[in-house]
């Protein structure tokens, strides 16, 4: 993805919260590269040729590659008020800038430990499992299988605003007298990144 005035914009994706990202301009020989280079946020200067204003948030580099001066902002441990930002690179005359967005093509937001709820009962052969997550983006689809079998269409699930990211409620209902694992798994984000794998025995039963 990528922005082109006179030099090139562009950035990586997907976009991790709590990760780094990247930023980089490529900008041609032929703009005759002046000395002066330097990064804005919102039109606040963040960074002037590579040094920093902030070295904990970011980092600046510069390189040659393929008659291109790459200049790269590297902006760390990214959170939600890094998004949605205008960032430019300017050198010389010559400048671009984009915006780092916050939607499902780019950005995503994995849940921590903490923001992990999971819940497994069985009472008179009926399997209650309830999963929730909070701090995520974007939704997350999760399915449920017992045996190997799919048994989704036995689960709800709830998502909830939580400012821009959401929180989530997967709540599965199954009854059996087969004894067996359940598993459940979801994924998140436009690459299907696998997460919240768990499983369970199924042990209290009565067999055939």
């Amino acid at each position: 993805m990528y922005i082109r005035f006179e030099v090139e914009w562009k950035f990586e994706t997907p976009v991790f919260l709590r990760g780094n990202a990247s930023i980089v301009c490529m900008i041609p020989d032929e703009n005759d590269i002046p000395g002066h280079m330097a990064w804005t946020k919102d039109g606040k200067l963040i960074g002037l040729n590579i040094a920093s204003s902030n070295s904990t948030k970011y980092d600046l580099s510069t390189k040659y590659s393929m008659s291109s001066m790459v200049y790269t902002l590297i902006i760390k441990d990214i959170a939600l008020d890094d998004l949605n930002m205008v960032y430019k690179c300017e050198s010389g005359f010559s400048s671009a800038a984009g915006i780092l967005p916050l939607n499902e093509d780019t950005f995503v937001a994995l849940p921590r430990t903490e923001d992990i709820s999971r819940k497994f009962t069985m009472k008179d052969g009926l399997i209650h499992v309830v999963l929730e997550v909070s701090s995520v983006y974007p939704l997350p689809k999760c399915v449920a299988a017992f045996k190997a079998k799919n048994i989704t269409n036995f689960s709800t699930t709830k998502y909830f605003n939580e400012s821009s990211l959401y929180s989530m409620t997967f709540d599965l209902n199954y009854q059996t007298d087969e004894c067996g694992n359940i598993t459940t798994s979801c994924v998140i984000g436009k690459n299907a990144i696998s997460s919240l794998d768990a499983a369970n025995e199924v042990k209290h039963c009565e067999r055939e």
